[in-house]
C-alpha cells in the first residue's frame, strides 16, 4: 500500500508532503521511554522473533480521503494533519453509536473532591496561573475545590451528549512508533516449539469489559494470538484496517489544551504529577493505579474530566457558558488505539498510588482494574474500569471528538 498527502495550500500556507512510515523492526532501544525503564521483556522477545510480521504503512482508511481533505495542524515543535469524518460515514456513526452506548450502559457521577481534578483545579489556582483566568472563571474553580459541600457544586458526571464532530488525526511519527510496538508485541505473545508456534496465555481475556466485550468497534470478537498475515486477521469495520491481540479503542479526557499538546506530541506518562507533590518527604501518590496515562473504557467516566471552554468547570450547567442559539458549549474527549497487551491486574487490597513509571512487572503492558460495578467480585481497585499505560508508544490518539452536552 502507498500513500502520500500531496502539497497543497491552506490560507497562506503550503503543506510539506510527507510520506507513509515504512516501519522495519527496530533495536529495542529505540522504543525506550522517557522517565520509564529503558527496555520492557515484552519488547526483547518480540524483537528477538523478528520477522514474522510486517508493520503495516498507515492506517488504510487515511486512503479514502482527497490530500487536499486534510488540514495541517502546526504545534509548538511539530506539526501533524486532521480531517474531519462525514456524518453520513459508517466510521462517523459507529463512534456515535459506542458513545452513546457506553453513557446509556454505564452513567457515571465523580466521587466528591476526587484527588485527581481537585489537584487540577488548584493549579490553575495557583499564583502562577490564576492571573490567566478571567473572574468568573476563578471563581468557579474556587466553588468547585468546596465540591459536595452544602451550598456547593455537585460532583461532575456524565450527561447524553450530541456529536458535533469527529477528527481523524495522521500524525506520522506517532503512528510508527505505536504500530512498531504492536509488532512487537505480536511476535512476543508465541514460542515456538515441536508442533510450531503456540500462542502464550491471553490475559486480555480476563478483562471485564464495559460492553461485555472488547471495544474495538465493529469487531464481535477476540482474534487469534498466534502471529497472522494481514489476509488472515479480523478486520475492525471501524477503520478497515486489521487489529490484533491486545489492542482497544479507549478514551481519554483532558483540558482542550492538553488535547492539543497529545495530538502533536503524543501521551506522556511520565509528566502525570504526584498528587502530594507539596509534601516532597512523603511518599509519591499518584493516581489508583500508579503514574501514567489513563484511559477508560466508557465515555461517561473520561467526559467527567473535561473541562468547559468558557468558565473552565468540569460540569457546567450555567445559563451564562451557552452559545447565541442556547446551547451549551462544545467540549472534547480523545478516542485512541490503545495497546493494553499483556496487563498487570489491580486491586484494591494492594495500593499502587506510589509506583511511577518505571515500575511494572517484567512481560507486563499496562495495568488494569476491573471496575468493581462491572465485576464486584474481581475485587478491582476502582468502581468503574480503568487503564494505564507507562509506555508512550503503546497508545496512538486516532480521534479528536468534539460534543455538546444535551440540555436536561
Amino acid at each position: 500500500m502507498t500513500h502520500d498527502f500531496a502539497s497543497h495550500t491552506t490560507g497562506s500556507k503550503t503543506n510539506r508532503r510527507i510520506a507513509p512510515p515504512r516501519v522495519e523492526v527496530p533495536e529495542t532501544q529505540s522504543l525506550r521511554g522517557e522517565g520509564g525503564r529503558q527496555t520492557h521483556e515484552w519488547q526483547q522477545a518480540g524483537a528477538a522473533v523478528g520477522g514474522l510480521l510486517r508493520v503495516p504503512s498507515v492506517p488504510a482508511y487515511w486512503n479514502a480521503f482527497e490530500p487536499s481533505n486534510w488540514t495541517m495542524r502546526q504545534g509548538t515543535e511539530d506539526s501533524y494533519y486532521s480531517v474531519d469524518l462525514p456524518k453520513d460515514s459508517p466510521a462517523f456513526r459507529q463512534i456515535v453509536d459506542y458513545i452513546q452506548e457506553s453513557i446509556s450502559r454505564a452513567p457515571y457521577t465523580s466521587p466528591a473532591k476526587e484527588d485527581a481534578r481537585m489537584q487540577a483545579v488548584r493549579e490553575d489556582l495557583s499564583l502562577e496561573n490564576r492571573q490567566r483566568l478571567t473572574p468568573i472563571q476563578r471563581k468557579k474553580l474556587e466553588q468547585r475545590l468546596r465540591e459536595g459541600d452544602a451550598g456547593a457544586p455537585s460532583p461532575p458526571r456524565s450527561r447524553n451528549v450530541e456529536i458535533t464532530r469527529v477528527e481523524c488525526i495522521a500524525n506520522e511519527a506517532l503512528w510508527e512508533r505505536y504500530a512498531t510496538a504492536v509488532q512487537l508485541y505480536r511476535q512476543s505473545r508465541v514460542r515456538k516449539g515441536k508442533n510450531g508456534w503456540t500462542p502464550r496465555r491471553d490475559t486480555m481475556k480476563l478483562i471485564k469489559w464495559a460492553r461485555g466485550e472488547p471495544p474495538l468497534i465493529g469487531a464481535r470478537k477476540s482474534w487469534s494470538n498466534v502471529p497472522l498475515p494481514e489476509s488472515r486477521m479480523r478486520e475492525c469495520r471501524l477503520t478497515g484496517d486489521p487489529l490484533g491481540p491486545g489492542e482497544a479503542y479507549l478514551f481519554h479526557g483532558t483540558r482542550p489544551e492538553i488535547i492539543d499538546l497529545i495530538m502533536e506530541g503524543g501521551f506522556k506518562p511520565w509528566l502525570a504529577a504526584r498528587q502530594n507533590k507539596n509534601s516532597p518527604e512523603a511518599p509519591p501518590k499518584y493516581g489508583l493505579l500508579g503514574q501514567g496515562a489513563y484511559f477508560a473504557d466508557s465515555a461517561s467516566k473520561s467526559m467527567t474530566y473535561d473541562r468547559c471552554v468558557v468558565c473552565r468547570d468540569y460540569d457546567c450547567v450555567d445559563a451564562s457558558c451557552l452559545t447565541p442559539e442556547g446551547d451549551r458549549p462544545v467540549r472534547q474527549i480523545v478516542l485512541s488505539r490503545v495497546l493494553l497487551g499483556n496487563p498487570d491486574f489491580a486491586t484494591f487490597y494492594r495500593s499502587r498510588r506510589a509506583q511511577g513509571v518505571g515500575v511494572l512487572p517484567d512481560g507486563r503492558t499496562s495495568v488494569v482494574s476491573n471496575g468493581l460495578r462491572q465485576a464486584p467480585f474481581s475485587l478491582g481497585a476502582s468502581m468503574m474500569n480503568e487503564f494505564l499505560i507507562k509506555d508512550r508508544v503503546l497508545a496512538y490518539p486516532e480521534f479528536r471528538i468534539h460534543y455538546r452536552a444535551r440540555k436536561d
